[in-house]
């Protein structure tokens, strides 16, 4: 699946793969490991959170410039985790 930035338009991504059992995806968190990914704008649907972190593999981009950037992040209220994924 190509990277999206909208949680409605992952939801509704036609895998190809039809689950035995609908659900509704009510609640849960945005995951943000990459730089290169994290979030621009916050209009995660209500329900969900926003975690930002820095994946082990991506330590070497780890500088003042992006600290003071994740220092930013965690000041909006939908970020509601710090950690790494990996």
């Amino acid at each position: 699946m190509p990277y999206y930035s909208d949680i409605r338009t992952i939801l509704d991504a036609d895998l190809g793969i039809r689950p035995q059992v609908e659900v509704d995806v009510v609640e849960g968190v945005l995951i943000y490991c990459d730089p290169e990914t994290y979030p621009t704008s916050f209009l995660a649907q209500a329900g969900f959170g926003v975690a930002v972190g820095l994946h082990p593999r991506k330590e070497a981009r780890f500088n003042p410039e992006l600290y003071r950037h994740l220092k930013h992040l965690l000041r909006n209220e939908r970020v509601v985790a710090l950690g790494e994924v990996g």
